[in-house]
């Protein structure tokens, strides 16, 4: 048969069955199989159809025909209450069908790597994982993207039923708090994981938040005109990733051998990022590598390699043997292996690192550092170790894909494809990417939540966001704080209605940005979103600042508080964490007593600037709560 003939045959066939291989019903990754739709509002469904005049969809025995203009469609159901599960049917050319679908609530949660932080490594992950299979808790993790337009398109892996294995890498603080809510309510959840690490606040904006704000509106621009036509936040970070790796000498000529000449290698301190010991603003790969000398080593013992954290990839190797690899910055890597990869004498421990930006090379804890075998002592690898730079002409990655770049680019692909299906509340916990702009940040950060209350359609979206925890070393005399003038900027967004601040003073860690307690969080969040969507009548934030006097005694704090009044942590009597700003402008602690139920008395009695309570990166032990379990929060009065 010739070719023509061939090519002719397969044409009369494609036309005898009737298809269109082009025509084809596609819809969001939102709509699949175990999806939670949410209660008591219109149910929304939307895709895209190439050929088809006309879509029809039924749910609930419920049928709806609907036209396709320009491409789009879109229908809306009646509101159902809780339960299912129900069956959606898609039909044009080609016939989509989504069972298990419960109504229920459904949540969004927005931000960066704290809200993206899985509940695997959380405190107590092990008890907390053997708590995870709840049939009604669905879950849906938002495909990372950017994009210089808005789109309703949306990638994503599809709804996953929680489970251990489900749930170990989902958000924390969404499982938690779906948790507490669902134990609570029976209600089935529905959570939306929108976070990414390491990012700023203006990529989750619209480009109606920036109006009349000339500089971002020049970046939008400069973005537009840039990207345009670029391709997919996917394709580009698979293209970039291969070109990486073949920048990599390192891995072509055998550097994890410990043949391999290091002698002429540069030396750094470990744990230590590189940037700040000569390689300065470098990415891509290096190797690093450490040699130490053992006099015996046990016959067929288990051994334990540990490598403290890398930013941000690693392959590890021991003597040349490949021993454990890990992706992700914040994990602490523990290696295991046998004995039989030592040996007596001098012994190599090579790691290849992949830097994609930011700090790069060991960070954490120096005593997480360390080779330990059965039947030996444990051997610090904390130190000297030799460094050589693998990549050569290492690619580049066009500066519109850097997801802290540009206005909107998150917000186009990742937040507005979202918009048209009804939820209950955002869950937001970011800022910490822009502590360096607080003054800015206040007026960006009301504009956002204006913006979503707008874009869903709801102006009385619940909002609830995590305040900045407590991070870094504390400091011995009061100074300005770049996190505390933050956090100050997030208190600002509660003059906004149906909004609440989830208080992380008092969980953070001094040398991880990472607090491992999600649960105090959740806990909070929880106790939020049952008095703003579940309307409960209870306290869900620490008591507030009412009124400041000072008089011949000192100065004395009233805070609105409930019948049970102010409760103080701690065995001392003096109640640490307030600082007076002199009217000369020095900065000195005063400690304060609980002076009745409701109000604490300073020791100090002259005029004064400011009073700030918890005003530091790390203010240390917070003491004041109330009797709910909810801290005062960190605030500065300005006085008149």
């Amino acid at each position: 048969m010739s070719q023509h003939t061939l090519k002719f045959s397969c044409l009369l066939i494609v036309i005898f069955l009737g298809l269109d291989l082009n025509a084809r019903v596609v819809i969001p990754a939102l709509f699949a199989d175990h999806m939670v739709l949410q209660r008591d509002k219109p149910i929304v469904v939307w895709g895209e159809a190439i050929y088809e005049t006309e879509i029809t969809v039924t749910f609930n025995d419920l049928t709806e025909i609907c036209l396709v203009e320009n491409g789009r469609w879109k229908t809306t159901f009646p509101a159902m209450p809780a339960g299912g599960p129900h069956k959606l049917t898609i039909k044009g050319s080609n016939t989509i069908l989504i069972e298990d679908i419960l109504m229920g609530d459904v949540f969004v949660c927005g931000g960066q790597s704290n809200m993206e932080w899985p509940l695997r490594n959380v405190n107590n992950a092990e008890a907390e994982l053997k708590n995870t299979n709840f049939p009604n808790i669905r879950m849906f993790t938002v495909e990372q993207e950017i994009t210089d337009r808005k789109t309703l398109s949306l990638e994503g892996a599809g709804w996953a039923i929680a489970n251990e294995k489900t749930a170990a890498d989902f958000s924390a603080i969404g499982f938690l708090t779906a948790r507490l809510l669902h134990q609570e309510y029976e209600v089935p959840i529905g959570l939306i994981d929108n976070a990414w690490g390491g990012t700023n606040i203006m990529g989750w904006m619209p480009e109606e938040a920036f109006a009349n704000q000339e500089s971002f509106e020049k970046m939008i621009q400069t973005f537009k005109d840039t990207h345009n036509g670029e391709s997919s936040f996917r394709q580009a970070k698979l293209d970039y990733a291969e070109q990486l790796e073949l920048s990599d000498v390192g891995l072509f000529q055998g550097w994890s051998e410990p043949e391999f000449d290091k002698s002429d290698w540069k030396k750094i301190n470990a744990p230590g990022l590189w940037e700040t010991q000569g390689f300065q603003d470098k990415d891509g790969f290096f190797w690093l590598s450490k040699k130490i000398e053992l006099k015996t080593v046990p016959e067929d013992k288990a051994c334990k390699l540990g490598l403290a954290k890398i930013d941000d990839d690693d392959l590890s190797f021991v003597n040349g043997l490949l021993v454990g690899s890990t992706q992700g910055y914040s994990e602490t890597r523990i290696y295991d292996f046998f004995s039989d990869h030592l040996t007596e004498g001098i012994n190599e421990i090579t790691v290849r690192v992949k830097d994609t930006g930011g700090g790069g090379g060991f960070h954490g804890l120096a005593s997480d550092m360390f080779l330990v075998c059965e039947s030996m002592d444990t051997m610090t690898l904390t130190g000297n170790w030799s460094i050589a730079e693998g990549s050569v002409n290492l690619p580049t990655l066009s500066k519109t894909y850097d997801a802290n770049a540009f206005p909107t680019n998150r917000y186009n692909g990742m937040v507005h494809p979202l918009t048209p299906y009804p939820i209950a509340a955002y869950l937001y916990y970011q800022g910490e990417s822009d502590t360096w702009q607080a003054k800015t940040y206040e007026t960006l950060f009301q504009n956002m939540i204006r913006s979503y209350r707008t874009a869903w359609n709801d102006n009385q979206l619940p909002f609830v966001f995590v305040q900045l925890a407590n991070f870094m070393a504390q400091d011995e005399t009061p100074v300005e704080s770049d996190w505390a003038n933050l956090r100050q900027a997030q208190t600002a967004a509660l003059k906004l209605p149906y909004t609440a601040m989830v208080s992380a003073i008092d969980i953070g860690e001094a040398d991880d940005i990472h607090p491992r307690d999600k649960q105090t969080v959740a806990k909070r969040m929880a106790a939020s979103l049952k008095r703003l969507v579940y309307n409960e009548s209870l306290i869900f934030d620490g008591p507030p600042l009412e009124k400041v006097f000072t008089n011949s005694f000192g100065t004395l704090l009233t805070f609105r508080t409930s019948e049970k009044g102010l409760s103080v942590k701690g065995n001392d009597k003096k109640i640490n964490g307030f600082v007076i700003e002199t009217m000369e402008g020095k900065l000195i602690k005063v400690p304060g007593i609980l002076q009745s139920k409701s109000a604490i008395l300073l020791e100090y009695t002259k005029p004064f600037k400011s009073i700030r309570y918890l005003w530091a990166n790390n203010p240390g032990e917070v003491q004041v709560y109330n009797e709910e379990g909810f801290p005062v929060n960190p605030f500065k009065y300005v006085s008149n």
